[in-house]
């Protein structure tokens, strides 16, 4: 009984692809959070960088942009909210939440004419786009809230 090794399998050529990163550093998941809001806070000046492919459905998808500008203005960072909630309308200019938020946020750092521009445009998409709510007391709802803010921006 004398042991005979299995053939000789043939050799393939393997290729890895890494995800490419904007930051030289290697990913951490104690700065990724970080890494992120920066991302999000900068978007707008970084668009030029090759590195920042939209591949992730969050990057663009309006939703998570306003839920992100709601956390950061909870946290009171105004600057970024905006910067968020703008990404989102780039992405659906027909958020007419969006609009009012980031009109809060307008509000909040005294840009009396910005939030007042937001506010009407607001108002013009609510009027236009009944169908976006499902009640016409969340409607009116909506609208009084808009209006309160455009009122508090004189």
């Amino acid at each position: 009984n004398v042991y005979s090794p299995p053939p000789i399998r043939e050799s393939v050529q393997l290729s890895f692809r890494h995800t490419p990163r904007l930051f030289k550093t290697p990913l951490r998941q104690s700065t990724r959070k970080r890494e992120e809001e920066f991302i999000i806070k900068n978007r707008s000046k970084l668009r030029d960088n090759a590195l920042l492919v939209d591949t992730d459905v969050s990057n663009v998808d309006p939703t998570w942009l306003t839920s992100k500008g709601d956390e950061f203005y909870q946290r009171g960072d105004i600057g970024s909210a905006i910067n968020a909630y703008s990404e989102a309308l780039n992405a659906d200019s027909t958020m007419v939440e969006t609009l009012i938020a980031r009109a809060a946020c307008y509000l909040d750092i005294r840009d009396a004419e910005r939030c007042h521009t937001d506010c009407m445009a607001a108002l013009k998409l609510s009027d236009s786009i009944e169908t976006r709510f499902e009640t016409d007391e969340a409607r009116l709802l909506f609208q009084k809230k808009l209006l309160m803010t455009l009122g508090m921006a004189y």
